[in-house]
């Protein structure tokens, strides 16, 4: 099939991947990506974000730059991101800082449910209204964390962590690799301030994904065995929550043995993990990064999970 200039990035993955003899579900779970993601990029309804592209070039065994194409559209598309990222850039700079507001932040409720939204946003890589919305909602949520007290404080720090937590998916997709860093400080801070144990694993899941992409595999494995030693601490406080959060980060081991090309290890905490799922009652679809149903477990934690 001879390439066309009217091919679209989506449109290259596909005419590689059926090159390659492979189905959707077959690149996606050799790319660790989402099939919903990767379908609605080969049809073009959703972007390719720099580490998608990348992802998927390493399980063709092609170059960024084949499924690139032309640059000049990517660009355009990045210049269009950097209006978006600047006023997150600035909202960044005051997490621990109180604003002059002459008037009281919404009420923490309100604010949780639009976090929650930006979070289901944030799944869903629709990031254009999540990217617009997140400088006010850094705002809001620092000014409630200064102004609330008790349980609602406690609250507010969660919609801070939440908000971080989708800087750093948007920040780390688009490459700005700087930002994303910022996002895990940010998060890394605020997470114990919240006193929710899924927060704090959730800090140590992204730091293992930064560690795998300089494939530094040895400092990904430690912190994810560092954050299963405190979730065992943690473990009377909500056992099926903490349960599905450790089948989360045995799934992240499980991956990064695989990049260390070390099956045996892999295949082993697969198993715990499968365990932790039969326990819970969770099936883990290990197509999707991170086991999407287990890890929404970690992405807004509530006292039901």
């Amino acid at each position: 099939m001879p390439p066309s200039i009217e091919e679209h990035t989506g449109t290259r993955i596909a005419r590689y991947r059926k090159q390659r003899g492979l189905l959707q579900q077959g690149l996606a779970l050799r790319a660790n990506v989402s099939k919903s993601l990767l379908s609605k990029v080969e049809c073009g309804q959703k972007p390719a974000s720099p580490a998608f592209v990348a992802a998927c070039a390493r399980a063709l065994s092609v170059s960024t730059s084949d499924l690139l194409g032309q640059p000049y559209a990517d660009e355009l598309r990045r210049d269009r991101m950097d209006e978006l990222i600047q006023p997150i850039r600035e909202g960044m700079e005051n997490w621990d800082i109180p604003l002059d507001w002459g008037t009281a932040p919404r009420a923490v409720p309100l604010l949780r449910a639009d976090v929650q939204r930006a979070l289901v946003q944030r799944r869903q890589a629709e990031y254009t209204d999540m990217v617009r919305d997140l400088p006010g909602l850094i705002d809001e949520s620092v000014q409630a964390v200064h102004t609330a007290s008790g349980e609602e404080q406690r609250q507010a720090y969660e919609c801070l962590a939440g908000a971080f937590r989708c800087v750093f998916t948007v920040a780390w997709n688009f490459g700005y690799v700087d930002l994303a860093t910022v996002a895990l400080d940010r998060l890394a801070w605020t997470a114990p301030r919240a006193d929710e144990p899924g927060l704090v694993a959730m800090h140590a899941y992204l730091r293992a994904q930064t560690t795998m992409s300089s494939a530094r595999y040895d400092i990904g494995m430690r912190v994810i065995d560092g954050a299963l030693r405190d979730l065992d601490g943690q473990s009377a406080r909500r056992p099926a929550g903490i349960k599905a959060m450790q089948g989360v980060m045995h799934l992240r081991a499980a991956v990064i043995a695989g990049r260390r090309k070390d099956q045996d290890h892999a295949d082993a905490r697969l198993a715990r993990a499968r365990a932790l799922a039969q326990e819970t009652g969770e099936v883990p679809d290990y197509g999707s990064p991170g086991a999407r149903r287990m890890s929404e477990c970690m992405q807004w934690p509530s006292p039901q999970n």
